[in-house]
């Protein structure tokens, strides 16, 4: 009997080895992972001078500008595509100017204005080809970089594909949202999205020097002699009475998750991923806030014409919500501003209007004629599918 019991013992023990094996082979899987790498820079590497190169192609690609007869496309986080454009049917990429870490950018006489991660560069692009460094304004752009005592400032995460075999119960895959930490690094099992211009005085002086044309995503601006731009919750003011040099005489806390700046008459539309800031310029070294319109929270450029703000919202990104549209705003009381409309869309992005004509980056290209506020969704004119937009 002994002998027996001994026997069963030995073989529910190697059964239950067997099926514990089993089911640790049974659990075992491929993964693929996108990485994300922190990227580290030494403020000395950040500060490197702005260098002009030759041309390259474009890969991923930001906000855009026009100077003269330039097209001005930024590629993000490394510089600007020089596009010449005196052909519009035919124009040509030229060359390159590098600026680490460049997100947004303008121009007003011959001068270019571009963040450098945190700092505010200025260029004299009167011979574009030649450009070069007029001035530094250190540390104007906050709250958008973490520096480590060793390695410096974490500056970006960079994109790397690896596959793994892990188990079912692995750890990394109970956040429930694809997401994890190992480290420093960040993991995802969600997948990879993640003007005339003659100027010619020695000083840099005359700040009604023309001034070039931004979109509806720039975060740059010009109001008469100061030069406004936003960050992720900063109004900065400059003063460009000398071109080659803006000071910073202001900077004031507007919210968080600001996006972009619009200057209509003698204000400033901040758009935001919960709505929409109204500034006066009575006093342009320190705009005055007079009201807010807000809306649920989703990316959101503005434009504005005739007292009427238009406002594209979209889903499908970090900002959240549900719901893809255009809003229609009364601003004739900047006090008070009023939703006259709302109109479905697929995905609106960048949007412009001139004219009476409302170009909006959904699905492609639309142009619609906006003359009747009520009544915009009627009167589309064009509809150009079949490729990406950002912003016109």
């Amino acid at each position: 009997m002994k002998k027996l019991s001994t026997a069963v013992f030995a073989a529910i023990a190697l059964l239950t080895v067997s099926f514990s094996s089993c089911l640790k082979d049974t659990c075992q899987n491929t993964q693929t992972f996108t990485r994300w790498n922190p990227v580290y820079k030494t403020t000395a590497d950040i500060r490197k001078t702005p260098q002009y190169e030759a041309a390259r192609p474009m890969q991923n690609t930001g906000k855009i500008y026009f100077y003269n007869n330039y097209i001005l496309i930024n590629e993000l986080k490394k510089g600007i595509h020089i596009v010449e454009n005196s052909d519009p049917s035919n124009p040509k990429t030229v060359g390159f100017i590098a600026i680490q870490g460049n997100v947004d950018m303008a121009v007003k006489g011959d001068f270019l204005y571009a963040d450098n991660y945190f700092d505010l560069v200025t260029l004299d692009i009167s011979n574009i080809t030649t450009q070069k460094l007029t001035c530094r304004a250190e540390n104007v752009f906050k709250n958008q970089y973490w520096q480590d005592p060793t390695r410096g400032w974490l500056v970006d995460y960079e994109a790397e594909r690896v596959t793994q075999q892990i188990e079912c119960n692995d750890p990394r895959l109970a956040s429930g949202n694809g997401w994890f930490r190992e480290g420093d690094a960040v993991f995802s099992n969600a997948g990879t999205k993640a003007s005339t211009g003659v100027f010619t005085s020695q000083n840099g002086s005359t700040a009604s020097a023309p001034a070039g044309v931004g979109g509806s995503t720039a975060r740059f601006t010009f109001v008469g002699n100061y030069l406004y731009t936003v960050d992720i919750s900063s109004l900065n003011s400059f003063n460009i009475n000398r071109l080659d040099c803006p000071q910073l005489v202001s900077t004031q806390n507007v919210g968080w998750n600001i996006e972009t700046i619009f200057p209509y008459k003698n204000n400033l539309f901040i758009g935001s991923t919960t709505g929409v800031f109204i500034f006066n310029l009575n006093s342009p070294t320190t705009p005055k806030q007079v009201s807010t319109f807000t809306h649920a929270r989703r990316c959101d450029p503005v434009v504005v014409e005739n007292d009427v703000a238009f406002i594209t919202l979209r889903t499908g990104t970090a900002c959240g919500a549900t719901g893809d549209e255009l809003n229609i705003v009364d601003v004739t009381s900047l006090s008070s501003p009023q939703l006259l409309k709302t109109y479905a869309l697929k995905n609106p992005r960048g949007l412009a209007v001139w004219d009476n004509m409302l170009y909006v980056c959904d699905d492609g290209l639309k142009i619609y004629d906006a003359t009747d506020r009520l009544k915009i969704d009627q009167n589309l004119k064009a509809h150009i599918a079949g490729f990406d937009t950002s912003d016109v």
